[in-house]
């Protein structure tokens, strides 16, 4: 099979006819993009939530020292047993 030629419908032919535009006169104007305030909300929040997602769930130096409480008795204390006891319920939407 030989494919070097192309014949017929298929042939692409120089006519000539080919116009090029001409080029037009760049004008010197000045662009402007405006932002709506409800992009810029959207913006905020978006930042907003890309903070909270890098936040860890847990703060590990608050629950480290919270052992270090329990372990030494600190936390052995009614009242404060108490005081931990509503801070969970009210948390947990109780």
């Amino acid at each position: 099979m030989d494919i070097s030629k192309i014949t017929g419908a298929d042939a692409v032919v120089n006519t000539g006819k080919t116009k090029i535009p001409a080029k037009t006169d760049i004008r010197d104007t000045d662009d402007k993009v405006s932002i709506t305030a409800e992009a810029k909300r959207m913006a905020e929040v978006q930042n907003a939530l890309n903070i909270v997602k890098g936040t860890p769930d847990v703060r590990a130096e608050k629950i480290e020292r919270a052992k270090q409480l329990i372990a030494s008795g600190e936390y052995s204390n009614k009242e404060i047993l108490d005081k931990i006891a509503d801070k969970l319920l009210r948390n947990l939407g109780s």
